[in-house]
């Protein structure tokens, strides 16, 4: 109920862009889980080639974040961090000097992994406080 009042209190266009960021996080979460890793990555390149759609303000960045971050709450199991790197670097498909990185890091025996999106070196989502994983793949 909290998270559905946040919605409410969002402007027009705020509203317009979490609906967006919440059906684009369900889009690449299904293809991610449906689609072999290459076979979705191919196709995901492809979608950042497309021409259409408007083009990404820079100076709205932490708007877009804020939707993607709102839009994940509602299934935080679902929405982890690749999917939310997807939709932001998608976004921001128009913007250069913008990579999504996905790190990996030994802990306790286990491999994690993790990905972030980066704007000119500076985390623009997906950033932890004990950030210690080694990039090994880019986008």
């Amino acid at each position: 109920m909290r998270k559905l009042s946040k919605f409410f209190r969002l402007e027009f266009s705020q509203k317009i862009l979490f609906i967006k960021s919440l059906i684009l996080l369900s889009f690449f979460f299904i293809l991610g889980r449906t689609l072999p890793f290459n076979v979705f990555i191919k196709f995901y390149k492809f979608l950042l080639k497309l021409p259409f759609g408007s083009k990404t303000n820079p100076e709205l960045m932490s708007d877009y974040i804020k939707s993607i971050k709102l839009a994940s709450s509602l299934l935080p199991a679902f929405f982890v961090c690749l999917p939310q790197a997807l939709v932001l670097r998608y976004y921001f498909r128009n913007i250069p000097e913008t990579y999504i990185k996905i790190g990996i890091k030994k802990s306790e025996g286990t491999l994690l992994s993790h990905a972030w999106v980066e704007y000119k070196g500076d985390f623009l989502i997906g950033d932890l406080p004990d950030f210690d994983f080694k990039p090994i793949w880019e986008i």
